[in-house]
């Protein structure tokens, strides 16, 4: 070759830059780690701390800490290499949570101050109770916090919910007795009482007390408090009346802000009990605190709930103890109560919003789907490419095409990014974008032979050329990504970057990696041809001609979709948009729509029984309950509990229940007994071997008397005294991570709650996304194309293909062939739509700025000839990507996968965007071009019609 052609300048720097950029994808994709195989099967993988002559400390992947008895580790490996990829919580479950976080009354405080002041707390008592991999993101907009928590059970999300509620606020009062001289208590209660008599109905935390205070000298004032509902169930007198007067004294005014520490402790029974220590420069001001009432009871208030009280019977200078009654407080309270009074207390109480729980067997099924969907669609691309360009070319492309998947794939590792379900769907029509950026190459190369040029100079002029469109074309897809990241939460989110990443992957590996193969290639003389297959041939189709036809038909099919969008619209919003509470469950048999409407219909008004397929192919077991805000408002925790009990037995046995926890006398240890079932048959030794690792066995009984099955009954002993909500978790910690799968079952597979506010703030979120893409697509191309009447034409075709795209959603949700609703992953699917649509367009706009000086020819023929130029493109780019999505919605339906959605969505999407940027766009264009030439006609030639720049070449 001679020196003058040259490709690629300093071939091999780009080519160690590649290699540098596949080495980082490596080290974020793999990571080195320490592996343990227990003798019962059980494989730990994480990091080990230092050993004693016991046990090894392991922290595991999912977060979670054990301590490992060395008796029972089969073999140890300290080093093996893993996939590093953090999955969602659409894949892995857990819980996401949505709080609302009003800012301080005072006009002077600063609401993001306080809403960061609110996270750093939610955070640390998260961390205190040792819950790992927590994701906490603030809403500054709309004073929401986001919390996510991976692997937490719907039953854990409770205790987490209270810990996060608590004000964390403490006070030590002194109650007001019959003798305390400036306030008559029977007068005090006689008057509360004919309040809350003439109040029916009324409950303690609806109570406004403070109408009822009582202002004595210097400032003392005597007020209501509630008993917590413990105190209540503990002591007679609360029992009698749920109430207590104290004494709130400005010059004897002592919190939780004097307290240096907090924590675990015993009673004189060797109850669990929580103990205090004040700091030292107020430890004075509490033992004469103390030491003044003595005689008295004082009152230990969280969060104005009035916990216990107890008889001060001496001085208490700088420490003691908060009791918890007469059986102590239960572990996991004890922990709770530590974690909010060490992490400081709150200014506002938060307020839950929305709650979303998803199980994580239904996320082992979202997984293996997504990715079999995903692997056969890539293999029918591979196919699709090899049969098209047979040879070099498409060898190429195949392995650009791997390299650029690796370098999205590593790079989601390299940078932490979580995987969700979403995402990998955007990792599937990245492979779909990465074809077009490829074939958009490879045909430019075709013409370029075609008007006998070399081969050196053909791929010159082929990168040359299309480099701009892909630019063109990927620009604004990327800022339809960066807008969904910028307006989206969760699933969306991740979408939004692996949507952004693979935009940049696939052009570094189509761009610079194709370039590089060819520039070695041409270099070797390992080829001296390249084989392209031309099926359309030179087309002269005056498309043109039917512009007119098309435009009108168009406005026909939108304004029906529409119709039926606006007909259906309410039974189309999801939960998202409407608000209101939605649970999957599992019946134990095949069941109909009709008889769980009935066995619901006594506790909602106006639920929706969906029936969904399983998760193995059996339909008639799964359903889908919805309730929307407005119909019917009740609570998340509320409407699950409703909701068991409406569907009684007929539901699918809780894979840990009759959990009977009995404490012995001296207080040594808890026996405990309960039911265990399990999503399929397990080995009776194998439950007794896991079981042994946390408790002392003493029975182990399979339903039926036969082994393997799916229900036991377990009787035995934990060697310390715990409460039921403790040996609940250490049973599941020794049952998880089963052989073959297996796991607890769970009647409620996830659920959603989401109050009717924050619908209405994720639906103008949706929104302010479709109008700032569609935006910003405008700007983008007026910029680029130097004249907004490109960007008219652009953005009305592809404001056509949502709105069309819209009503054949609401035309097959409407008969029920897909199962989709209007929800924030729709939104999500409608934005990538919109990106996709105006790369295609803008293809076209292109190759008709390029031609406009060139070819001498009246404005209609140069549009018809650039429609026909780029045709096999066209073709090409919308089958592959029409192929991977067939796949992805066929593997899809039927599974309550977000997937399903956004597979038809962008399907019929692609359809009609590539009619659209034929029929619409560019007729849009063309009489827009028509008018201006018209007006300058008429205003004696004085105005002529502005043609864009040409590409840059």
């Amino acid at each position: 070759m001679a020196s003058n052609q040259v490709l690629v300048p300093n071939v091999w720097s780009k080519v160690a830059l590649i290699g540098a950029t596949i080495v980082v994808a490596l080290f974020g994709l793999f990571e080195i780690r320490h592996e343990v195989v227990l003798k019962d099967g059980t494989v730990l993988v994480g990091t080990a701390g230092e050993r004693d002559d016991k046990v090894l400390p392991f922290t595991l992947v999912s977060g979670r800490t054990e301590q490992v008895a060395l008796d029972r580790i089969e073999r140890e490996s300290r080093f093996r290499v893993d996939v590093d990829l953090s999955l969602g919580l659409d894949l892995k479950g857990g819980t996401t949570l949505r709080y609302r976080v009003d800012p301080p009354t005072d006009p002077t405080a600063d609401a993001r101050v306080s809403l960061d002041r609110a996270v750093d707390t939610f955070r640390d008592r998260l961390d205190r109770l040792g819950v790992k991999e927590i994701g906490i993101a603030p809403s500054y907009e709309t004073n929401q916090v986001i919390i996510e928590l991976p692997g937490v059970t719907m039953d854990e999300a409770e205790s987490y919910q209270k810990v996060i509620e608590s004000l964390g606020h403490l006070e030590f009062r002194i109650l007001v007795t019959k003798s305390t001289p400036e306030v008559s208590y029977e007068a005090e209660r006689e008057r509360l009482q004919k309040h809350l008599d003439a109040n029916p109905g009324w409950t303690v935390k609806s109570l406004d007390l403070r109408p009822f205070d009582v202002v004595g000298s210097n400032n003392v004032v005597y007020r209501w408090y509630p008993y917590s509902q413990r105190a209540i169930e503990e002591g007679s007198a609360a029992r009698e009346f749920p109430f207590a007067l104290v004494t709130i004294d400005p010059s004897q005014e002592i919190t939780g802000r004097d307290l240096e520490n907090v924590f675990p402790d015993t009673d004189r029974r060797g109850m669990n009990a929580i103990g205090f220590r004040m700091k030292p420069d107020r430890a004075d001001a509490f033992g004469e605190f103390t030491g003044s009432h003595i005689d008295r009871s004082m009152a230990i208030v969280l969060d104005g709930e009035i916990n216990s009280a107890a008889n001060l019977n001496s001085r208490i200078d700088s420490q003691g103890i908060i009791e918890g009654g007469a059986r102590g407080f239960p572990e996991e309270t004890v922990k709770r109560y530590i974690a909010t009074l060490r992490s400081g207390s709150l200014e506002v109480k938060p307020q839950l919003q929305s709650k979303a729980t998803i199980g994580p067997t239904l996320g082992e099924a979202a997984i293996s789907r997504g990715l079999l969907s995903g692997a056969i669609a890539g293999a029918l691309v591979i196919l699709f490419i090899m049969a098209y360009y047979p040879g070099i070319a498409g060898i190429i492309t195949l392995l650009t095409l791997f390299l650029g998947v690796f370098l999205l794939i590593g790079g989601l590792g390299f940078l932490g990014a979580t995987l969700t379900l979403p995402g990998i769907a955007g990792i599937i029509l990245t492979l779909g974008m990465a074809v077009d950026q490829n074939i958009l190459i490879l045909e430019r190369v075709r013409e370029e032979r075609a008007k006998g040029k070399t081969l050196f100079q053909s791929v010159k002029n082929g990168f040359e050329r299309a480099v701009v469109t892909i630019f063109d074309s990927q620009a604004t897809t990327f800022l339809t990504g960066a807008i969904l990241y910028y307006l989206g939460t969760g699933p969306i989110k991740g979408f939004a970057v692996t949507l952004m990443l693979g935009i940049m992957t696939s052009m570094f590996a189509a761009v610079l990696g194709s370039k590089v193969l060819f520039s070695i290639g041409l270099d070797r003389g390992w080829f001296e041809t390249i084989k392209f297959r031309d099926p359309l041939g030179r087309m002269t189709v005056p498309y043109s001609n039917y512009g007119r036809s098309g435009l009108i038909g168009s406005a026909i099919a939108t304004v029906i979709g529409l119709g039926v969008f606006a007909i259906a619209y309410a039974d189309l919003r999801g939960i998202d948009f409407a608000g209101g509470m939605q649970a999957h469950v599992r019946f134990k048999d095949s069941t109909n729509t009709g008889d769980v409407e009935k066995l619901v219909a006594s506790r909602f008004e106006n639920v929706q029984v969906v029936s969904m397929r399983t998760v193995d192919g059996v339909d008639g077991r799964d359903f889908l309950i919805k309730v929307r805000a407005g119909e019917q408002e009740t609570s998340g925790t509320t409407f699950l509990n409703d909701l068991k009990a409406s569907l009684g037995d007929r539901l699918i046995s809780e894979g840990l229940a009759n959990v009977v926890v009995t404490p012995s006398a001296d207080g040594s240890k808890s026996s405990a007994e309960f039911t265990l079932s399990f999503t399929a048959p397990v080995a009776q030794d194998v439950v007794e071997s896991r079981l042994k690792s946390r408790m002392t066995v003493d029975a182990v009984v399979a339903e039926g008397g036969t082994s393997p099955t799916t229900n036991y009954r377990v009787k035995g002993a934990f060697n310390l005294l715990r409460d039921s909500g403790r040996i609940e978790a250490e049973i599941a910690s020794a049952l998880a991570n089963l052989p073959d799968e297996v796991a607890l079952a769970n009647p409620i597979q996830n659920s959603l709650f989401i109050g009717a506010s924050v619908g209405k703030e994720l639906r103008n979120s949706a929104i302010k996304a479709m109008v700032l893409a569609i935006l910003g697509m405008l700007i983008y191309i007026r910029i680029r194309f130097h004249d907004v009447t490109w960007g008219y034409a652009a953005t009305i075709a592809v404001a056509h293909d949502a709105l069309l795209t819209l009503g054949l959603v609401a035309i097959f949700a409407k008969f029920g062939l897909i199962n989709m609703e209007l929800d924030l992953t729709m939104v999500g699917s409608f934005l990538t739509l919109i990106g996709y649509s105006i790369n295609d367009k803008i293809v076209i706009f292109d190759r008709i700025r390029e031609n406009l000086p060139k070819v001498d020819k009246p404005f209609r023929e140069v549009v018809d000839l650039s429609i026909n130029q780029t045709m096999s493109r066209t073709l090409l780019t919308g089958g592959s990507v029409m192929f991977a999505l067939l796949v992805m919605l066929i593997m899809n339906v039927g599974y309550d996968s977000v997937i399903e959605g956004f597979a038809f969505v962008m399907f019929a999407g692609v359809i009609i965007g590539t009619y659209s940027s034929i029929f619409v766009a560019c007729p849009l264009l063309l009489a827009y071009h028509t008018r201006a030439e018209k007006l300058a006609a008429s205003s004696g030639g004085q105005r002529s019609t502005q043609k864009p720049q040409p590409a840059a070449s």
